[in-house]
C-alpha cells in the first residue's frame, strides 16, 4: 500500500477543481467585447482580448492536469482496492480522494466515532504499513523496498 499514491491522487484532483476556478474566474470577466487588432501594434491591450488568451492558456493547463490526474486516480483506486479493511478504505477515500477534514471523515463513518478515533486508527494503519515494509538487506547494491 502506498498512502503517497492516494495523495497524489487528491492533490492532482484539487489542482483541476482550482484550474476550473480560475478559468470561471477569468471567463466571467473578460465581458462581451471582441478583440480588436491595429494594424500598427498588434493586438490591442484591450482586457478581453488578455482575457481570451489567458482563457485558452487556462483550457491546455486544465487538458494536461486532467490527463495526469486521471492516470493518479488510476493508480490511487488500485492501491485502494488491495486494503483489506473496509472501514481503512473508508477513511482513504474520504481522506485523501475527497480532501475531507477528519471531522467530516468520523461523520461519514457513521454516529459514536469521532475525529481523534479515525486519526488514530489511520495512524495505526500507516504504522503498521511501515513495519510490513521488508527491506531486502541480501543484495547491498540495489536493494528495493517490498510493501504487502
Amino acid at each position: 500500500m502506498n498512502i503517497a499514491l492516494l495523495e497524489n491522487a487528491g492533490a492532482s484532483l484539487a489542482k483541476v477543481r482550482a484550474i476550473e476556478a480560475m478559468i470561471a474566474d477569468v471567463d466571467g470577466l473578460r465581458g462581451m467585447g471582441i478583440p480588436t487588432v491595429s494594424k500598427n501594434k498588434g493586438a490591442h491591450s484591450d482586457p478581453t482580448f488578455r482575457a481570451v488568451m489567458e482563457l485558452e492558456r487556462l483550457r491546455e493547463k486544465l487538458f494536461a492536469e486532467k490527463e495526469q490526474a486521471a492516470k493518479n486516480y488510476l493508480a490511487a483506486e488500485k492501491e485502494l482496492e488491495a486494503v483489506p479493511n473496509a472501514e481503512m478504505r473508508a477513511i482513504l477515500y474520504w481522506r485523501h480522494f475527497r480532501s475531507l477534514p477528519w471531522h467530516e471523515v468520523a461523520e461519514k463513518l457513521g454516529p459514536g466515532i469521532s475525529s481523534d478515533m479515525v486519526k488514530q486508527r489511520y495512524s495505526r494503519y500507516a504504522r503498521s504499513l511501515n513495519r510490513a515494509v521488508p527491506v531486502n538487506t541480501a543484495s547491498m547494491g540495489g536493494g528495493a523496498a517490498v510493501c504487502s
